[in-house]
């Protein structure tokens, strides 16, 4: 092989290397954010500069998801687009989703599980919305597929609607906490983020000591973002 060719050959070589690594952090990352996906680990310093990259505002949708029968259920609320804001600063919360009332209806299936009847005020304001807060999360590895998506683990999620009891006259905090997980792209500043309820009460605003569990469903909330500024 002479010269010429043998350097044609390592030039075409090097385009193929880097054509490779180019459709490595270009590809659609839903297809890339599922459980059969492979993921290895990241050092400290990569999640950290992942992390700091973070604080905005993000706008996308919610879902509830039933793994038992395989329906997603959406929310029939007027209002505009969920959001997503993550703060730079140290605050008790790390971030905050919004959340449809009647997608938190949907979340704990409150028209059919009996709880209905002791929550008259939950179905009066089907609109309204109010602030899922997240404690934290923590990058903790890569997709090997594509290069732009990492995973995270959301470390605590807290979300409380008030019943106002129109009806009984009393006043009920209905709270839910979720723990999860979630797949972001640098490349597209796209999450998708998995939150799965694992304790819910019903707790009169007065006395604490009659607080209630609202039964699990299964059911859990899938929020998908775009960052916008």
């Amino acid at each position: 092989m002479n010269k010429k060719n043998k350097y044609n050959l390592l030039f075409a070589l090097f385009l193929l290397l880097i054509g490779s690594f180019a459709v490595s952090c270009t590809k659609d990352d839903d297809a890339t954010t599922d459980n059969t996906s492979t993921f290895v680990p990241i050092s400290r310093e990569e999640a950290v500069k992942i992390q700091n990259s973070l604080p905005g505002t993000y706008k996308g949708n919610v879902h509830v998801y039933d793994p038992s029968t395989k329906k997603n259920y959406y929310s029939n609320s007027r209002l505009d687009l969920d959001s997503l804001i993550i703060y730079d600063d140290r605050r008790i919360m790390y971030s905050f989703l919004t959340l449809p009332r009647d997608t938190y209806e949907q979340l704990h299936n409150i028209g059919k599980n009996g709880i209905n009847d002791t929550l008259p005020g939950i179905f009066t304001k089907r609109d309204e919305k109010n602030y899922l807060g997240l404690e934290g999360i923590r990058f903790s590895s890569r997709n090997q597929q594509d290069s732009c998506v990492y995973r995270f683990e959301v470390s605590r999620g807290i979300v409380a609607f008030i019943d106002y009891g129109h009806k009984t006259k009393k006043t009920r905090i209905l709270r839910t906490y979720f723990n999860g997980y979630g797949y972001y792209n640098v490349k597209t500043s796209k999450f998708k983020i998995y939150l799965l309820p694992y304790n819910a009460y019903v707790i009169p605003y007065y006395d604490t000591f009659q607080t209630t569990r609202i039964p699990l469903t299964g059911r859990y909330l899938i929020y998908e973002f775009t960052k916008i500024q």
